[in-house]
């Protein structure tokens, strides 16, 4: 009976886990495949793993409708399945499949179309919905070491280009660095409560100190364990000084792995460090002094101090750039900085408005990221993926469809009105304003945007106003069919996003579950 319960309540817990499973067994079909398959034409790969993928978006839609609204803790509480880690899973699986459209031709034209490259794209994937889908530090830290090795790999994928192996191994520095910051932390988080699990972790720093000068007079090395493990979030999202080589690596990498890797590790990072801050970070005694005001040594103070260097500085820094990587990158910098403004929103507010616009704008930077790297990897010249603004020269009269989309996600990155990026960046500084009072750091946010559409519109400048000198028939470009349906999907929801944006907000709101609430 009893043998019988317990696979009972397996199989029960295995529900919750279709869309990893399917995601592993789909990782090591598509590398037997590609090992027994006597073809030297890899084209069918990326359809077939593009097939697993929509399986897998269906199996996270299907657990979203039976998971509780209060969420479910499974495998002996190490994996927590929510409606906001299944929103997240969704818009990272929609960017692994828009990644895997791209690659297709853009593999074949560097010569490094292998299984290998969809496996480990697939083993990342699951690791990244594993981190997100977790209270737990233990089983966050294999899943941030799962998804990071397949992405050092891809990142150093053109093996016979210099610049791409340097990526590879920065990354790889970085990341070790960022994920050895971060265990320390969580070992000295295990010294002194004996438990990785989030919810016990705050329990007990609730019920035994009352303020942060409390914390620094009894137990220091808690202080020590929070600066260190949100310096390895902070690492991992990019926040300048944190950031280290973020644009060399965004650089050197293929454009369809720059793409996927600029919104889907970023995404992952903000997703689990935004449990982490709602569960132990936001709790009183680490946020507020003995008089119930923010104490001034607060972790708040220090996130408030660094959105605004990162905005600042990264915003001065992308106007120089004459690489278009480069500047996408500096760029990324600072989208990350608004993510952190709708976290430490939140954290003050716990309104679901400010939880709603944080999602709304993972979404609209998904399809316009993405999109905008996809049309940067059409663009690229062989024996190098080096895309300088000359080279966008007269790129209205070669493809009106690549100019016209990127002038789309542009627009929706620099905030213009009527696309989703302007709706993204509204709701999130009103949310700031109004629910959080943080108006300083709004002023600095809508300054610093003003400042970013000079580079972004010098972008469209060369496409659309600049004569191409070393081409002057103007040869159209040829776009896969694949690369066509991710850029135009791309393309389609931004412009979708900007005219429903009440819609979306409605439906990101309503999967605010209790873990947030609290």
């Amino acid at each position: 009976m009893i043998d019988n319960i317990s696979i009972s309540h397996f199989l029960k817990e295995m529900i919750y886990l279709i869309p990893l499973l399917i995601l592993i067994l789909s990782s090591l079909v598509i590398l037997l495949v590609d090992v027994f398959s006597e073809s030297s034409n890899k084209r069918y790969l990326a359809p077939l793993t593009s097939l697993f993928l929509v399986f897998a978006l269906g199996a996270v839609s299907w657990v979203y409708n039976i998971v509780p609204k209060s969420g479910t803790k499974i495998l002996y509480n190490m994996v927590y399945v929510d409606q906001f880690s299944l929103v997240i899973s969704g818009m990272l699986i929609v960017s692994a499949i828009i990644t895997v459209w791209l690659s297709s031709d853009y593999l074949e034209r560097y010569e490094i179309a292998i299984g290998e490259f969809y496996s480990l794209l697939l083993i990342s994937l699951t690791g990244m919905i594993l981190m997100v889908s977790t209270t737990n530090f233990f089983t966050m830290f294999i899943a941030l070491e799962l998804f990071s090795i397949p992405i050092y790999v891809l990142t150093g994928f053109f093996r016979v280009y210099s610049r791409s192996i340097e990526s590879s191994i920065k990354y790889f520095i970085s990341g070790s660095v960022a994920s050895a910051i971060m265990l320390y932390g969580i070992t000295l988080f295990y010294g002194i409560f004996g438990t990785v699990e989030f919810t016990e972790i705050e329990r007990y720093i609730y019920n035994n100190y009352n303020s942060v000068a409390h914390i620094v007079k009894v137990e220091p090395l808690l202080i020590l364990g929070v600066v260190l493990v949100m310096a390895g979030f902070l690492f991992k999202t990019a926040i300048i000084p944190f950031h280290m080589w973020t644009p060399d690596v965004y650089e050197g990498a293929p454009t369809t792995v720059t793409g996927f890797m600029g919104f889907a590790v970023k995404t992952t990072a903000f997703a689990a460090f935004f449990r982490v801050v709602v569960s132990i970070f936001n709790t009183p005694s680490l946020v507020y002094s003995e008089n119930g005001t923010i104490s001034s040594s607060s972790w708040v103070n220090v996130i408030y101090v660094l959105i605004i260097i990162t905005l600042v500085v990264s915003n001065l820094i992308a106007m120089s750039q004459r690489n278009v990587k480069r500047m996408l990158a500096y760029s990324s910098i600072s989208h990350a900085a608004y993510l952190m403004i709708a976290l430490l929103t939140f954290s003050l507010s716990k309104t679901k408005d400010s939880y709603a616009s944080f999602l709304f704008y993972l979404l609209t930077y998904l399809f316009a990221s993405v999109g905008a790297f996809a049309v940067l990897s059409i663009f690229e010249k062989s024996g190098s993926n080096a895309v300088n603004l000359e080279d966008l020269n007269g790129a209205s009269k070669k493809s009106p469809f690549l100019a016209t989309s990127m002038l789309i996600f542009i627009f929706s990155m620099a905030g213009i009105p009527l696309f989703g990026g302007f709706f993204g960046k509204f709701y999130l500084l009103k949310s700031a304003f109004v629910d959080a009072g943080l108006i300083a750091l709004v002023l600095v946010a809508v300054i610093t945007s003003v400042i970013a559409i000079f580079y972004y519109l010098r972008v469209l400048v060369f496409m659309f106003m600049k004569e191409d000198s070393s081409n002057g028939n103007s040869e159209s470009i040829n776009i896969p069919f694949l690369g066509k349906l991710a850029i135009g999907l791309s393309a389609f929801m931004v412009v979708v996003l900007g005219i429903l944006p009440d819609s979306f907000i409605q439906f990101m709101g309503k999967t605010i579950s209790v873990f947030f609430l609290k």
